[in-house]
Parts: C-alpha cells; sequence; structure tokens
C-alpha cells in the first residue's frame, strides 16, 4: 500500500502598524510579546494536533479514494450489463467471494485488541491486520455497491444460495465500516442506502430504489418464457437449416 504526506492549510496573520511613531513603539512592543506568546500557544496546539492524528488512517484513506474510483467504475459497467443471466453471474461469484473475505478478516479483527473507532489503523508492522481492516472496508462498500444498483440480481443470489447465513456477516461489516473512519460522505450514505435495501435496518418511508426493476406478474413471466422458448427454437431451426445446406460429397448426385 502506498504511503503519501498529509497536507495541511495554514491560515496567515496580518499586523497592521499605526503611523504614528510613538504609537509604532508601542505596537510593536506589544505584538512582540503577544506574538512570542501566540506562537508558543500555537505550537503547542499543533503538538497537540499531530499527536491526535492517525496518519496511518489518513494515508491509507487515499488509497481508498482511488479504489473506490474503481470499485464505481466497475458497478457501473455492472449494472449496464442487460443480459440478467450474466449480470446473474457476475454478482454471484462476487458476492460469494466477499463473503469469504470478510469472515477471514472478521476472525483475524476478532483475535487482535482492534476496536474500529477507538483503536488507530493498523501500521505497516502489522500487515496481516491491516489487511483485514481494509478487506473489511472495501468489500462491503462494493457490496454496498451491488445491493443498491443490481438489487434484483442481488435477490436471485440470496435466494439461489439461501444465504440468510449471511446477513450476519454482512451486517457486521456494515457496523464497522461506519465506525471505523475511512468510509466517509457519500460512501456513508450507501451504506445506509445498503442496510435499507437489505432489511438491515428499518427503511425510511421514503426509501425506494431506483434501479429495481418492478415486479413482474405470474402471466407477464409466463409470456417471457413463452418468447424466451420461441427465440431459442426458431435459432435452433435456423441452424439446421444452414447446416443442410453445407457442402456435399463430390461423389453425392
Amino acid at each position: 500500500r502506498n504511503n503519501g504526506d498529509s497536507v495541511k492549510m495554514f491560515g496567515l496573520s496580518f499586523l497592521f502598524v499605526l503611523a504614528c511613531s510613538s504609537c509604532l513603539v508601542c505596537s510593536q512592543s506589544a505584538d512582540s510579546e503577544a506574538g512570542g506568546v501566540g506562537r508558543r500557544e500555537d505550537n503547542l496546539e499543533n503538538k497537540e494536533e499531530n499527536a491526535t492524528v492517525d496518519n496511518d488512517l489518513v494515508l491509507y484513506q487515499r488509497l481508498y479514494r482511488t479504489k473506490r474510483k474503481e470499485q464505481q467504475e466497475m458497478a457501473n459497467s455492472l449494472m449496464a450489463v442487460e443480459d440478467f443471466a450474466k449480470q446473474y453471474t457476475v454478482v454471484s461469484r462476487l458476492t460469494v467471494r466477499m463473503i469469504e473475505v470478510l469472515t477471514a478478516s472478521n476472525a483475524t479483527i476478532n483475535s487482535s485488541n482492534f476496536i474500529p473507532g477507538l483503536s488507530k489503523f493498523p501500521n505497516a508492522s502489522d500487515e496481516q491486520l491491516r489487511e483485514a481492516v481494509a478487506n473489511v472496508v472495501e468489500n462491503i462498500v462494493l457490496f454496498g455497491d451491488m445491493a443498491i444498483r443490481c438489487p434484483d440480481a442481488m435477490d436471485e443470489v440470496f435466494r439461489v444460495h439461501k444465504a440468510k447465513a449471511w446477513r450476519p456477516i454482512i451486517a457486521w461489516a456494515h457496523g464497522f465500516a461506519n465506525q471505523s473512519g475511512v468510509v466517509t460522505g457519500s460512501d456513508t450514505k450507501l451504506l445506509h442506502l445498503m442496510a435499507q435495501e437489505l432489511k438491515l435496518e428499518a427503511p425510511d418511508s421514503s426509501y425506494r430504489n431506483p434501479y429495481r426493476k418492478p415486479k413482474m406478474s405470474t402471466a407477464e413471466w409466463e409470456k417471457l418464457r413463452k418468447e424466451k422458448a420461441q427465440k431459442e427454437k426458431e435459432a435452433k431451426r435456423t441452424k439446421r437449416k444452414k447446416e443442410r445446406k453445407g457442402p456435399r460429397l463430390s461423389g453425392e448426385l
């Protein structure tokens, strides 16, 4: 994981000098004393601030933001897949793998003394714990992307895999990420929407997922099934015709 220097913004203070020479001497003398005290207080405040800043967390947040851009691009590409079967296959494989990673990371974190929101972000000296924490945050946020953007495929994944047993680890990862200090802004909102989508928490009265397709009635599903069967039958018929029109042996009449 790449490290970078933290960026801080410093304000500038301006000293206004009076035109009167007698006042100039007094103001300079007073400012000299006040400035010395002010600088000492500023230095003490900066030291206290630096002591509370979690530099390892700051460095990881930079890497996380870069990864999030890649994740969002992937989620958008996945959402754009019109073939439901293909979309389901990708969502299913990713989800199963994410649950495996979250479960393993949960075991690593629980065997340590790390408490999200209270403990400092793990540094390079504890690479295993650092990876586990990062894996939880990155995977649950990507999982949230898929749950919101591909809700129908995710519903099918939960149905096919009979995945009620997944819910505790998803709920744990959701809470962990929220308390980690890594997730902020739009990603915090995403996790809130994911929790409502998956019924991890009671949905807001106004909650509605715009990516979810309207439920089809039994008659509509049957019509769709017949249309698909008819297309497959026509495709087979066309293939047989092409095979009959293929090259023949030169000796055949």
